[in-house]
């Protein structure tokens, strides 16, 4: 094993078994922040600035939901009415959409808006365990559709800036490789 560098995403150089335990708490966290983490935009337009936030632990505690009971949206009050104003302060502010029950969880869409046309299954990975072979059967079932595609042609029109149209009607092309 010269060349192991890594065991469990820690590198071999750390020997200390604290600085282990420590290490591999930093990278759990590292893991699951995207799963707590929100932003707004500041601004208008091409102008607009995301900012990126945590919530508190009750914001954090708000679980996603397809079916959400409630509704969270971002909310900043600046005295100087300015995104740079140090005594701007940011709040979320929560009101439910569905009748609540009492000693219920409280969830929320994260990606209120987002279709499947931008991509929702694929950004709600964050929030749930996908088993590692999942992306590998999907790539399989999709290669099994026998989908013809230009991968040449498309790829000279990605050079040229030319939009890409989808279309399972294109003529039959073999794809060689030198592997």
């Amino acid at each position: 094993m010269p060349n192991l560098t890594l065991i469990n995403g820690i590198s071999v150089e750390i020997v200390d078994m604290e600085i282990r335990k420590k290490q591999h708490r930093v990278n759990t966290l590292l893991q699951k922040l995207p799963q707590y983490m929100n932003q707004y935009l500041v601004g208008k337009g091409e102008l607009a600035m995301p900012v990126w936030y945590i919530q508190d632990e009750v914001g954090s505690s708000i679980m996603h939901s397809d079916q959400a009971q409630v509704s969270v949206f971002p909310f900043m009050h600046s005295p100087a009415n300015s995104a740079q104003d140090t005594n701007a302060v940011s709040y979320n502010i929560m009101w439910p959409i569905k009748d609540l029950k009492f000693n219920e969880g409280i969830y929320k869409d994260n990606l209120l808006g987002y279709s499947e046309e931008r991509f929702r299954s694929a950004r709600l990975h964050t929030w749930f365990y996908t088993p590692n072979d999942y992306f590998a059967k999907s790539l399989e079932a999709l290669r099994s559709k026998a989908i013809d595609y230009d991968v040449e042609g498309n790829f000279n029109k990605i050079q040229d800036g030319t939009p890409l149209r989808g279309s399972l009607d294109l003529p039959k092309v073999k794809i060689y490789s030198e592997d």
